[in-house]
């Protein structure tokens, strides 16, 4: 396998959290008593749980723009299904469940100083084992066969300074595109910047699948000390969402597939050479 066919990786990698999700039609005897008793499936894993709002669906179809901001009013009798986070004795990993939802995390914790486990090693085959269990969990006690309409990857990578860059002005020493005399330009200092982008995202014959969402933030860190203004980071987030890309968890899979590759690809291309060497670029084999 030639150096173009294979995916950049890097030794020290600013990732900081992977979300690997699936959506599909909500199973519609799916309660809140059915899901405390799908933790009982995972309890010794994740023994924590904690109660959240669930997440509304989103699917991405060729065609339709996102709108301007607006302000959309919803009314709903029938009380929502909370999402509920099955989360281990670490914090560093979760699986998140509603009725239309299934989500497994991976995210440092500082405390616990544990280095991202790598897709292929970790995330992928933790997802698997644990979403089938979720699907058997399903159709042994609801008789539910879960069917996803719309697969989700995510890298949110945290970004610190190094000796090429120490203030948010200095955008273009560690994203590639962006030309390093804006900060000039004008008289008034940058203080903050959000961009986002959406890219089509093909399947291998080149057929329309879903979007690659990227979404670049200036950000600083919580400060130790209360005097303490943080350190700059660049928040940096890719999100690969679409359609399965075939029949059960082969089309789940072979959608991760392709978003990964989209991932890394657009993360290695966006930023800089210098910033690579600083992660320790290689190329796995």
């Amino acid at each position: 396998m030639n150096q173009v066919q294979r995916l950049p990786s890097y030794e020290s990698p600013p990732v900081v959290e992977v979300v690997a999700s699936v959506q599909f039609d909500p199973v519609p005897s799916l309660n809140v008593v059915h899901l405390g008793m799908l933790w009982q499936r995972f309890r010794e894993s994740f023994p924590k749980v904690e109660q959240k709002a669930p997440i509304a669906p989103v699917v991405e179809r060729l065609g339709v723009r996102a709108p301007l901001n607006q302000i959309q009013f919803q009314v709903n009798e029938e009380v929502d299904v909370p999402r509920l986070w099955f989360v281990n004795n670490a914090g560093d990993e979760l699986i998140q469940v509603q009725p239309d939802r299934f989500i497994r995390n991976w995210r440092t914790v500082p405390k616990v100083g544990r280095p991202y486990p790598r897709y292929d090693e970790h995330i992928k085959p933790r997802f698997i084992a644990d979403y089938r269990e979720f699907r058997n969990y399903l159709s042994d006690e609801l008789g539910a066969k879960v069917e996803a309409n719309q697969c989700e990857l995510t890298y949110i990578n945290h970004i610190s300074p190094s000796e090429h860059w120490s203030s948010h002005k200095d955008l273009s020493a560690v994203f590639r595109g962006w030309d390093s005399s804006y900060a000039g330009l004008l008289e008034q200092p940058v203080e903050a910047i959000n961009l986002r982008v959406a890219h089509l995202l093909n399947d291998l014959r080149g057929e329309f699948v879903g979007r690659l969402h990227v979404a670049l933030q200036s950000a600083f860190r919580t400060p130790i000390e209360p005097a303490d203004p943080g350190q700059p980071i660049f928040a940096l987030t890719l999100t690969a969402r679409g359609k399965p890309i075939g029949d059960g968890e082969d089309g789940v899979l072979g959608f991760f597939d392709v978003a990964r590759r989209a991932i890394v690809t657009a993360f290695d291309s966006m930023t800089t050479p210098e910033m690579h060497r600083v992660w320790g670029k290689r190329y796995d084999s």
